[in-house]
């Protein structure tokens, strides 16, 4: 529900609002001011990522994700490395501020990717993002977060277009900035391909199983209940796995 109301601002403050029009979903002045509320209130600074180690952690990628994290101000990290624990903690005990706040969590036994997320949920409050280890790309985060307030989505997904075939492994369906199915490894995938960086807001914590993978059992269920929002990037992406 929308409420129309009367403001005075800073001529200012509109060129800055007007200059976010055609970016990040954001079609008219009212949705730009509406997108820089609630940056402001449930901003980036307070935004946690959780990092997963995904099949193969990647140096390269892991320091680019670090250097995005920390240029748009994200410094709560939730580490999870699987099988690869030691590989991925030792990347990010490398970067000395990050992993100053950073929180570790060392898995015993394979639990999966939704289930490392659900077992964080005691530390995640508001938005967070679920970044794997095991790509390289440049992403502008803050355009991602924005686009992902604005949508008003439970889920976010950064989604790519690979130009290696071998690199298109999902079968994504969409309709306007909502993606409507969502298979993961299909055996017909189409263009568009998970980019292994998605925006949660803390409800999609209840559809987190504690044992089971988020691409094939949460993605998919929020796709189908139309709460799966998309993200389309074309800078350069790699998958490292």
């Amino acid at each position: 529900m929308k409420d129309r109301i009367t403001i005075s601002i800073e001529r200012k403050a509109i060129s800055l609002a007007d200059s976010m029009v055609g970016k990040s979903n954001i079609q008219n002045r009212s949705q730009a001011i509406e997108a820089a509320i609630f940056s402001h209130f449930s901003g980036a600074g307070q935004t946690k990522a959780i990092i997963l180690a995904g099949k193969k952690p990647s140096h390269e990628g892991i320091m680019e994700t670090l250097k995005n994290l920390e240029s748009f101000g994200i410094t709560d990290l939730i580490v999870a490395g699987g099988k690869h624990n030691e590989a991925l903690f030792s990347l990010i005990n490398s970067h000395a501020k990050l992993s100053e706040k950073a929180t570790f969590l060392k898995e015993e036994k394979d639990v999966g990717t939704a289930g490392i997320v659900k077992s964080a949920e005691n530390l995640l409050q508001g938005t967070f993002l679920v970044i794997f280890g095991d790509i390289n790309c440049n992403l502008d985060l803050r355009e991602l977060l924005e686009a992902h307030t604005t949508s008003r989505k439970v889920a976010t997904m950064a989604v790519t277009m690979p130009k290696n075939k071998a690199e298109k492994v999902d079968n994504i369906r969409v309709s306007g900035n909502t993606i409507t199915s969502f298979e993961y490894n299909a055996k017909k995938p189409t263009n568009l391909q998970n980019a292994g960086i998605i925006a949660f807001e803390q409800e999609a914590l209840d559809l987190f199983p504690t044992h089971g993978s988020m691409e094939q059992e949460v993605l998919p269920l929020l796709a189908a209940q139309g709460k799966l929002g998309l993200f389309l990037f074309d800078t350069s992406w790699k998958h490292k796995g």
